[in-house]
């Protein structure tokens, strides 16, 4: 389970790097391409949270049985959520703080943003994390239910329970987006690899061939997705994306597979190749252990570091780096700091 996780923390930190890179449109970069090539980003992390999320329940589901206890779906989901929904909220503080939205005095005004995701752009994400984790456990049961079937009618009822959460995201998209859209079904994808995982790299490995010319094809998909965007032509989208009305963000068909298949083969080449050994391979993993705590203070750093830039105007190499080292390590520096302190308040009342 040591190698799996390090796939998918090296697979997230690719993902939280292409978000943080995609959001420096105009400050750090002008380049469309740039954006273009990243559109995986937001996909893969709801997709890599799927996987994360079987390999959880499945961990939850041991443990209760060795103990002969019941399953307490509301008390595992709750506690699953914790960490990150307190996170958050304390995110949306400092957030309302800087921006002026919220001055200490109404805890109403703070509770209806927090609620709403709308303190910063990439906020909305956490309404899919949030409803899409709540929505875990049942998707964990149908997939199960699929998969005792036998041979072919397993491989074709779970592809048609993917085409069944693709179609419930379309129908409810205007009424009740926080449903997840098409991350509903990129969502049940991941949980779906998530229980077959270990048979579907070994599949991977041997068919590594056919993943690079699917996501060699995925590029052109999104690329056609992405400009026809960016030019407000959406006329110019080919396939079935040109029938339904995603685009990048929740993504199409396009989109999607590009980031799926972006997930499979860096997910191979991490695995079964040299790649790991890199220092920089090292590195990416490590921002994919922080990858939630990076995409929740990026943008305020962001803003620092344009303010920065404004009253003391930078080389622009001189503020790349800066402003990505800030970006990057001041979430981990916070993280790691607050981790080292409740350890030691633990230690601290445990010898009270």
């Amino acid at each position: 389970m040591k190698k799996t996780y390090e796939e998918l923390y090296f697979l997230r930190g690719l993902a939280i790097i292409a978000v943080v890179v995609c959001h420096q449109i105009y400050f750090l970069h002008v380049s469309n391409w740039i954006n273009c090539f990243t559109i995986y980003s937001v996909s893969m992390l709801i997709f890599c949270a799927g996987i994360t999320k079987t390999f959880s329940i499945n961990s939850y589901i041991k443990k209760k049985n060795l103990s002969g206890e019941k399953y307490v779906w509301m008390s595992y989901t709750c506690n699953s959520l914790r960490s990150s929904v307190v996170s958050y909220s304390f995110c949306c503080i400092i957030y309302g703080i800087y921006s002026k939205l919220w001055n200490g005095n109404s805890f109403h005004e703070l509770a209806v943003s927090i609620v709403e995701f709308g303190l910063s752009g990439p906020f909305y994400f956490m309404r899919y994390y949030i409803v899409l984790a709540v929505l875990a456990p049942m998707l964990y049961v149908l997939i199960r239910m699929v998969g005792k079937f036998g041979g072919g009618k397993k491989i074709f009822g779970s592809i048609g329970l993917i085409i069944v959460l693709w179609v419930i995201g379309y129908i409810f998209r205007v009424s009740f987006p926080a449903l997840g859209c098409s991350y509903l079904s990129i969502y049940g994808l991941g949980m779906l690899v998530g229980i077959y995982y270990e048979n579907l790299i070994q599949w991977i490995s041997r068919g590594r061939w056919i993943v690079l010319i699917c996501w060699l094809i995925s590029i052109g998909l999104a690329c056609n997705t992405f400009w026809a965007v960016v030019n407000e032509n959406i006329s110019a989208i080919i396939g079935i994306d040109s029938f339904v009305e995603y685009t990048v963000n929740p993504p199409n068909f396009g989109v999607a597979l590009y980031a799926i298949m972006t997930a499979a083969l860096f997910g191979y080449l991490y695995g079964y190749t040299a790649l790991k050994k890199l220092k920089l391979c090292k590195v990416i993993k490590i921002l994919g252990q922080y990858s939630l705590d990076i995409y929740l203070w990026h943008i305020l750093i962001q803003n620092l570091c344009v303010r920065l830039n404004s009253v003391m105007p930078l080389n622009i190499w001189l503020l790349r780096i800066i402003a990505y080292a800030a970006m990057f390590g001041v979430p981990i520096a916070g993280r790691y700091l607050y981790e080292t302190i409740k350890k030691k308040g633990v230690l601290i009342l445990q010898r009270d």
